[in-house]
């Protein structure tokens, strides 16, 4: 018989009882799911939705990638402390606009990053434009060394970082802006435009 799963976000799930023992991806909200052990039974797999849940062994972490179609923009990874977003120099960052969700891929240096958002989520989005903290942080860590600190000083109070920000019920996905930020007034139009007939 189909076994039955209760995720935590509420989905119920019925998986193939050769899935027992194993963990899942829900298909509602990406979290991992401990599938009971049963029988030796092999039945038809069903859902609610029809999607198929991500099987992996138990002893090995939950990483199914969907692969969503839709209007993508990239920039640079951003690094966050205590509230505060600037871009980094290393690695890539996309936003996905899917039909139902964004999609949010970062590789940085030593790490990454892959989320979804559902779009009735999205409260909103803005292009953000500061100076580069991390520039002032470095001119005052080198201040003594050969005029390094200066030159970190210059570029604190000349260079200035744009970031693409979009906000939704409790978290919010941020980018940094590469070249011309026409294209990701855009972007933010339709992810909004999106999320408005999403809540329809």
């Amino acid at each position: 018989m189909p076994i039955q799963v209760s995720c935590p976000c509420g989905k119920m799930l019925r998986l193939r009882d050769d899935l027992a023992g194993m963990r899942v991806k829900c298909p509602e909200c990406g979290d991992a799911v401990d599938v009971p052990e049963v029988g030796e039974e092999s039945n038809p797999f069903a859902t609610e939705t029809g999607v198929t849940p991500t099987a992996v062994a138990t002893t090995k972490p939950v990483h199914s990638k969907r692969r969503i179609e839709g209007v993508m923009i990239s920039g640079n990874p951003v690094n966050g402390y205590n509230g505060f977003f600037y871009p980094t120099m290393f690695g890539t960052a996309e936003l996905t606009l899917g039909k139902t969700r964004l999609v949010e891929e970062t590789k940085k240096l030593f790490s990454s990053r892959y989320a979804e958002f559902r779009l009735r989520e999205i409260e909103s989005a803005e292009i953000l434009t500061h100076r580069n903290s991390a520039y002032l942080m470095l001119g005052i860590l080198t201040l003594g060394l050969f005029g390094f600190g200066l030159l970190f000083f210059i570029a604190y109070f000349l260079v200035k970082c744009k970031l693409l920000m979009i906000y939704t019920h409790s978290r919010v996905s941020v980018i940094g802006i590469k070249g011309d930020d026409s294209a990701y007034y855009e972007f933010i139009d339709q992810v909004l435009t999106a999320a408005e007939q999403a809540d329809q």
